[in-house]
């Protein structure tokens, strides 16, 4: 290989790192962090396992550390703590150059003036902002002047000069009523006076988000379930969106406030509020903390989503046509660009005086093609979203939607009934002895078993609510209540599109012969069976909860 090839390929190799190892490093760190645990809980000895449980984690810490040198900020606080507690903070991306040059000597210093233990940073905008809103420039008593030994008596000293003799006063300025310049400490040279060139006030490397104004405002950040996570009180200017947007919040023209996403009927985002809070307080502000973590009835909760889902296909059918009737005009003007131009594709005439005229024409037919294409494109977009909010809450309400629902929903009953009465679980058996490692779980207590109890309650609410919806389906025949008791063997079930025959009938599942011709099986649930016929091909239908064979109906497609 030569040596330009070597080099190229080195070249594509980092920019493949920088470009997509960050993500790649984390994903494989994580799935080998994964199946190391999961061995060594199946088993295998943890000496076999702990490389690759340290590789991962390696490969883990590494992908977030390039994402750091990428983007400035940390992705993860786990990272962070990990390299800020650690010697490794002096590699951190974002604070490591403070780590290694707060361990650094100052010259001239004293080891009574330069600890070992890293210092904290000087606020430079509470510095200056102290400044500027105070009413006269900081002074600093001026070191006395040695007398020049031949001056003249005739020169008579200036006395503003003495307000630039002070070369240790800070830098500030202020203007004072009675002098003919600035007040400027220090001046350009010790000894100078007014008329000397002014040295510019020291600034810090970026402005305080306010230099002056009234006091920081009190913000409250509420949790309701009814209207989500909000906070009022900020404004526009005063320094709080770039904090919120750091917390990840978001700003809502309709609401009118930030806002936190998908915090509507949930619970509280503890964390997330917490440090929202802690750093608009480091910032100044005074913040206060609401919460209402009471769960509201499923029936008004799904009445609230049908509303907002109504009036958001509203929203955007009003912007299709807004979007059409823009691209209409657009093509209009695009037609009357094109009748423009001159008749019969007649050629531009080099170094005629209409070639200028003519060329702009054509300029101008050709964008206001662009422009026609681009609208018409937008509007095709906007009216694929109307079509597309239009069918959400039909599917959420879809027979196989609810199932499934009910499902997930008397799973997670389960789990937090099991929580709440605590329970044992064997992890696993040794098959030469026999003996069995049972893992116990105590039952909740204090404060966990409240919140427990609270999502039992609102699992119930929620598991009723479905239930009842499932059950109307059943009455309208939009759904049908397959189950074992009405299915089995031998059966044709209809599945995506296509009779197959029942091979068992389970509790949940029926199985049958693959879908795509293999060996093996494949399990349906109940819930996906859209059609039901017995081994004859007689259609069956359920009446109140028994089987009715229909005979002499048609068979339709043949069974798989």
């Amino acid at each position: 290989m030569s040596i330009i090839a070597t080099i190229a390929a080195v070249s594509l190799a980092a920019l493949l790192i920088w470009k997509i190892g960050a993500p790649c490093a984390r994903f494989v760190g994580v799935l080998m962090v994964a199946l190391a645990l999961m061995s060594i809980v199946a088993g295998d000895p943890v000496s076999t396992r702990l490389p690759m449980l340290a590789t991962g984690a390696l490969l883990w810490l590494a992908g977030h550390l390039l994402s750091a040198y990428k983007t400035r900020q940390w992705s993860s606080r786990l990272a962070e703590n990990i390299v800020t507690r650690t010697p490794l903070r002096y590699l951190d991306p974002v604070r490591g150059y403070e780590h290694r040059h707060a361990r650094r000597p100052v010259t001239g210093s004293t080891p009574e003036s330069t600890p070992d233990r890293i210092q904290p940073p000087v606020d430079d905008f509470a510095q200056w902002e102290r400044e500027l809103t105070a009413d006269t420039a900081p002074t600093v008593p001026a070191p006395p002047v040695r007398p020049v030994a031949n001056a003249s008596p005739s020169v008579r000293p200036d006395p503003r000069a003495a307000s630039c003799t002070a070369s240790a006063q800070p830098r500030s300025r202020a203007t004072s009523p009675s002098a003919r310049c600035p007040v400027l400490a220090p001046c350009a040279r010790p000894g100078g006076s007014c008329a000397d060139p002014p040295l510019r006030p020291l600034r810090p490397a970026h402005p305080p988000l306010r230099k002056d104004g009234p006091p920081m405002s009190a913000l409250t950040i509420t949790h309701t379930h009814a209207e989500g996570t909000l906070i009022d009180g900020t404004s526009r200017g005063d320094g709080s969106a770039e904090i919120l947007k750091a917390q990840r919040w978001r700003w809502s023209r309709n609401l009118g406030s930030w806002y936190i996403p998908q915090s509507r009927d949930r619970r509280a985002k503890l964390p997330q509020i917490n440090a929202t809070a802690a750093a608009l307080r480091a910032a100044g502000f005074t913040v206060d903390v609401d919460i209402d973590d009471t769960y509201r009835p499923t029936a008004d909760v799904e009445a609230d989503k049908i509303a907002r889902q109504a009036a958001r296909v509203d929203a955007l059918d009003a912007k299709a046509d807004r979007k059409a009737g823009t691209a209409e005009a657009a093509w209009a003007a695009d037609q009357a660009a094109h009748d423009a131009l001159p008749e019969g594709g007649e050629p531009i005439k080099v170094g005629h005086h209409s070639e200028t005229r003519h060329r702009r024409a054509v300029e101008k037919s050709w964008n206001a093609l662009g422009k026609a294409v681009a609208a018409e494109r937008a509007a095709a977009t906007a009216r694929g979203r109307v079509d597309a909010a239009a069918k959400t809450t039909d599917r959420r309400y879809a027979p196989v939607t609810v199932a499934r629902r009910i499902d997930k929903l008397t799973a997670e009953l389960r789990r937090l009934e099991r929580d709440r009465d605590g329970y044992t679980r064997t992890l696993h058996t040794n098959k030469q002895t026999g003996q069995k490692y049972v893992e116990t779980h105590e039952a909740a207590s204090g404060d966990y078993r409240e919140r427990v109890l609270a999502e039992i309650e609102h699992i119930a609410d929620e598991l009723a609510y479905w239930e009842g919806v499932r059950a109307h389906q059943i009455d309208a025949g939009t759904a049908t209540a397959y189950s074992r008791d009405v299915v089995a063997a031998g059966d044709l079930v209809r599945y995506v599109g296509h009779f197959h025959r029942v091979l068992k009938v389970n509790a949940k599942t029926v199985t049958i012969g693959s879908i795509v011709g293999g060996s093996w099986t494949d399990r349906v649930p109940y819930s996906e069976i859209r059609g039901l016929r017995d081994a004859d091909g007689n259609g069956v239908r359920i009446v109140d909860g028994a089987r009715v064979v229909d005979t002499g109906t048609d068979t339709g497609p043949d069974a798989a």
